[in-house]
């Protein structure tokens, strides 16, 4: 299954504040996951509306958190 964010890329996403501000994070990858199974069979393409991703941000001591794929952008991608 092919998609655009793969485990271990290191990505960008913009977080809106309390204060109207946006806040950019760097973070890697962990984990994909789709958001409604009974849409699509195994053969699928993932669009990026349709997963979400566990990503660990940089230099921030809380737990990892799960961001909609389509609110993420790369700054590397893992090489295989």
């Amino acid at each position: 299954m092919r998609q655009r964010f793969d485990i271990g890329d290191l990505i960008e996403v913009s977080l809106p504040t309390p204060s109207d501000k946006i806040k950019k994070e760097r973070g890697i990858v962990l984990e994909t996951q789709i958001i409604n199974n009974h849409l699509l069979d195994e053969r699928s393409h993932w669009h990026v509306d349709e997963y979400k991703c566990k990503v660990r941000f940089i230099g921030d001591d809380t737990p990892p958190r799960w961001v909609r794929a389509k609110w993420l952008k790369h700054i590397s991608k893992i090489e295989e």
